[in-house]
């Protein structure tokens, strides 16, 4: 039979009881803590009110903008490095390999740097900044990346630091 999701230790009137509750509403929406819940809901607006009140998504375009020019800059040239993509605040930099990537992201967190792999092969840094983040941050955060990968290119991964 149908038993509780955390299933099969329930005591018997438990189980009875939700039982009864999935007979007759058929999916037990009580379980799912993110349908609707009130709490859940009022997060969710006061989020989407911060974002409009500090104009965050203008905020993500410009500085999306300005960081694709410095990434652009930083990377012409650079070997290894097949492409440079973003939209607002969600960057890409693509490299020939994962295993490219890897190195540079491992030269990028030994400065405190944190991005991700991404793409089929992992061969894509996604650099995805919170909305809130400085510009200045940022920007030291996309020089590290840039020295990583120059310094891939040169055969000397592991640096990542910035010139």
């Amino acid at each position: 039979g149908r038993g509780p999701p955390e299933a099969g230790e329930a005591p018997p009137p438990v189980r009875r009881s939700y039982r009864q509750e999935m007979d007759s509403q058929g999916e037990a929406l009580h379980t799912q803590t993110f349908l609707g819940h009130p709490a859940s809901c009022a997060a969710a607006l006061a989020s989407m009110q911060a974002i409009h009140d500090e104009g965050l998504v203008e905020r993500a375009q410009a500085l999306g903008k300005a960081a694709l020019e410095q990434l652009g800059q930083g990377l012409a040239g650079c070997p290894p490095v097949r492409n440079v993509r973003g939209l607002g605040l969600m960057l890409g930099i693509e490299l020939a390999s994962g295993a490219d990537a890897a190195a540079v992201l491992s030269a990028s967190l030994q400065q405190g740097v944190i991005a991700l792999a991404a793409g089929s092969g992992g061969q894509v840094i996604s650099v995805t900044p919170p909305l809130c983040m400085g510009g200045s941050t940022l920007e030291h955060a996309l020089e590290v990346l840039i020295a990583a990968c120059q310094d891939l290119a040169a055969g000397d991964p592991g640096e990542g630091a910035p010139g």
